[in-house]
């Protein structure tokens, strides 16, 4: 797991507006650090950024070359049918500049039901490998913002769809019956927390499910569960995975921050009175 996550998880996550579970931020990023590993290359990109409490998960893990994608209509309010957030630009891109330094993402303001028309979909077909569907709740949006995940996902690419057993938005759970009855290619991995996890193909949803198991083996309590006639994994929250702490400094970082310190400056200053020669 790279350390700009674990730093924006440490010191920002609980400070960013948003509703996602640590542990779901944890999975999401370990999952596309490790597509970088398996050299699965790809634009990262969300449907409803709000603030951008998942985005920065996502963002901390791209890889040169490689872009972002932050879709949502923020302020335009009057796009959004069934009011399931009020994101705003600015927060977003403050939080961006905060916990995702020297990151950039291209904004898209816009209705994710306005994409298709526009043509960015098939201008991005095949380009994506990690998609997060967090936007309108209602059943056609859901189903849209599926289909378009689907459109530009790359082989070996990941999507995940909030809010897919919450009682408050039932428009979710029908939008993903229409799309998985109406012959969707992407494929149920896991239920994370507050989440379902798809795949792009049989072969990569076969790899991903073992990576899981193997990752977040104390962290599943039910395997191979049914869901629309697919074998989908159940991860549950897991405080244990909380929090990572970033790798040890060198001794040589250790030094240098030492060296600018107030501590460092006293006793440099006490040892030259001294008549001492202090390290430079």
């Amino acid at each position: 797991m790279n350390d700009s996550f674990v730093r924006y998880l440490n010191a920002g996550f609980d400070s960013v507006e948003g509703w996602l579970s640590p542990t779901t931020a944890h999975i999401m990023a370990t999952l596309a650090d490790e597509q970088t590993r398996r050299r699965v290359v790809g634009d990262i990109a969300e449907i409803g950024v709000h603030h951008g409490k998942s985005f920065l998960a996502l963002a901390n893990s791209i890889a040169p070359g490689e872009r972002l994608f932050a879709i949502d209509v923020f302020e335009d309010q009057h796009k959004n049918a069934d009011n399931s957030g009020s994101g705003s630009r600015e927060m977003f891109l403050a939080n961006m500049r905060a916990y995702a330094p020297g990151k950039t993402a291209e904004i898209i303001r816009e209705s994710s039901l306005d994409l298709p028309a526009q043509g960015w979909p098939k201008s991005r077909a095949g380009s994506i490998r990690f998609f997060s569907i967090d936007g309108s709740h209602t059943r056609d949006a859901t189903l849209n913002d599926l289909q378009v995940a689907e459109l530009t996902a790359t082989r070996g690419g990941l999507v995940v769809l909030d809010d897919v057993l919450s009682s408050h938005w039932l428009g979710v759970i029908s939008g993903l019956f229409d799309y998985l009855l109406g012959g969707g290619a992407l494929l149920p991995i896991a239920i994370i927390p507050n989440k379902l996890l798809l795949a792009t193909d049989p072969a990569s949803k076969s790899e991903w499910s073992a990576f899981l198991r193997e990752r977040y083996a104390r962290s599943i309590s039910k395997s191979g569960v049914d869901l629309f006639g697919h074998g989908v994994d159940v991860i549950e929250d897991d405080p244990s995975l909380l929090r990572p702490k970033p790798k040890p400094a060198s001794e040589l970082e250790l030094w240098q921050a030492f060296s600018t310190s107030r501590v460092y400056r006293v006793a440099r200053a006490y040892m030259s009175l001294r008549g001492h020669t202090p390290p430079a």
